[in-house]
């Protein structure tokens, strides 16, 4: 279970007010914010644990090379990928492959050409389809080493087990956000304060072998 407690005074209300930043609205959107980012951070948690790595040396930028590395070993894991494979590296990660990718030369750039804007796009979220991987850029991926590196990953079906619970609001002071996210609020009168909860119960954890982890510098 994992629980946000935003609490203003009246007092907060009354002098931030005009700014709409502790409205019973934004305080939701906010809610709705905490729920997907904290699935995010439960799913990254994971990237950097898997027994098989890749990685072009700790504290050495990613590179596409190594990129095909991982992909092409993730065959040798013997793992099912009828479902396709998916990967998430840090925008550190992007950015290293990015500019790999711009200055290196030979047959690669053939294969770079077409998804090269796409790639390097420095906003995080889908990065779309690339060298048959479904990539997602986050910032939420993890160090390692002693803070080195940044450890993504790639993963076929079966490697990441995950589940959430299903709320249902009780009265008008609860609101279930999409299926898995509760936002209530709870009125201190004595202490002229409310409470504005966020509750997500979900959980994530590595199940089969089926993923590599590649770590760069960070």
């Amino acid at each position: 279970k994992h629980t946000h407690v935003i609490k203003p005074s009246d007092m907060a209300k009354m002098v931030l007010g005009a700014t709409g930043i502790l409205n019973p609205q934004a305080l939701a959107q906010n809610a709705a914010a905490i729920g997907a980012a904290t699935l995010t951070d439960l799913f990254c948690d994971l990237l950097d644990g898997f027994a098989a790595t890749a990685t072009p040396g700790t504290g050495v930028d990613l590179d596409i090379a190594t990129l095909l590395l991982a992909i092409g070993k993730l065959g040798t894991l013997n793992v099912d990928t009828s479902k396709g494979v998916s990967g998430a590296l840090h925008g550190q990660q992007w950015s290293d492959v990015g500019v790999d990718a711009e200055t290196t030369g030979g047959a690669i750039q053939y294969t770079f050409t077409g998804d090269r804007e796409k790639l390097i796009a420095l906003s995080p979220g889908a990065k779309g389809t690339w060298l048959g991987v479904d990539w997602l850029h986050s910032n939420r991926v993890v160090t390692m080493n002693a803070g080195a590196d940044r450890g993504g990953a790639i993963w076929s079906y079966g490697a990441i087990a995950w589940g959430d619970g299903e709320y249902v609001a009780e009265d008008q002071n609860q609101m279930v956000i999409g299926r898995n996210v509760l936002f209530e609020r709870d009125r201190d009168a004595p202490a002229g304060q409310t409470q504005y909860v966020t509750h997500l119960m979900a959980g994530a954890s590595r199940a089969l072998e089926a993923g590599r982890t590649i770590y760069s510098d960070a």
